[in-house]
């Protein structure tokens, strides 16, 4: 920068952008073997500190459970699940997540 008597300055300033993180989750999976979408799972766990799954049948049971952030998880049964997820990001942000997904055959 120049100024109006012809003197030369600079100034630096570091700033912060933060990348907002979202997280997704499938609608359906298909446990037929085929080796697409047979897992209920998530593909961001590099932006994951922390996570808790939790996956109820349509009777309110809790059949699966996991603090991995590589976790994946298919069932036998056709039927529609309800999963509740907590997520704490890299930058210490809480997420939650509720929703639906149907088990195809």
């Amino acid at each position: 920068v120049e100024s109006e008597f012809d003197c030369l300055d600079s100034t630096q300033k570091s700033i912060h952008i933060e990348h907002p993180i979202q997280f997704s989750f499938p609608t359906a999976i298909s446990c037929n073997k085929d080796g697409r979408n047979e897992y209920f799972m998530t593909s961001e766990s590099a932006w994951m500190k922390e996570i808790d799954v939790k996956i109820y049948n349509r009777w309110g049971e809790l059949v699966f459970k996991s603090n991995d952030l590589n976790f994946k998880w298919n069932s036998p049964d056709q039927e529609v699940y309800t999963y509740l997820i907590k997520i704490k990001d890299i930058n210490n942000k809480k997420h939650y997540h509720k929703g639906t997904f149907h088990v195809i055959k």
